[in-house]
């Protein structure tokens, strides 16, 4: 008798640096030139979401994630090994981030990304908060990884595959919930 597990694809998190975080947060609280960006989640009660418009607090992110990209393909290989469309490598860039402002009450409903891999990093967070994971399981059913976020979250970097699903929920309080989102692509 023996057990075998099917093979899945996970995620990778990593803590930004606190000078990294420090200066994120600032561009972040920084509202006055932000471009608010329109996506297929624009709608009422939706948090929105806006440009990160200062690439050099950007590339302090970027360098964590290029390790975190690293240790993913090496755990998960078979993840780009699966996609059989290309003929042949293609270097992986960064899309354009963006922030997203969620007050209390509104939320993000669940959706997945473009791209290869997409990323979020947690800038503020309120005292309870919750993100989750949507994915089927080998039977079909329907499966979560949830994340209960607390302050202590707040410079996690995490990185996945671009088209696991996922959901920002509501919450109660005052404080508003910042992250910076974007994602990862082929470049062609």
């Amino acid at each position: 008798m023996k057990k075998v597990d099917l093979d899945n694809f996970g995620f990778v998190q990593a803590k930004l640096p606190e000078n990294v975080l420090t200066e994120l947060q600032k561009e972040c609280a920084n509202t006055s030139n932000k471009k608010e960006m329109v996506s297929g989640l624009t709608k009422p009660g939706v948090a929105p979401h806006c440009y990160l418009q200062n690439q050099n607090v950007f590339k302090g992110i970027q360098k964590i994630i290029d390790d975190m990209l690293d240790l993913y393909t090496k755990e998960y290989q078979p993840y780009l090994g699966n996609m059989g469309f290309l003929d042949k490598n293609l270097p992986i860039v960064f899309g354009k981030p963006w922030i997203n402002y969620q007050k209390p009450h509104e939320y993000i409903p669940l959706h997945k990304h473009s791209g290869v891999f997409s990323y979020n990093v947690y800038v503020s967070l309120p005292e309870e908060s919750v993100f989750e994971f949507h994915y089927l399981s080998t039977i079909g059913t329907s499966m979560c990884h949830r994340f209960n976020l607390t302050k202590e979250d707040i410079g996690v970097v995490t990185i996945f595959p671009s088209t696991l699903q996922h959901v920002v929920y509501p919450f109660q309080g005052k404080e508003t919930r910042i992250t910076v989102a974007g994602n990862l692509l082929f470049k062609t």
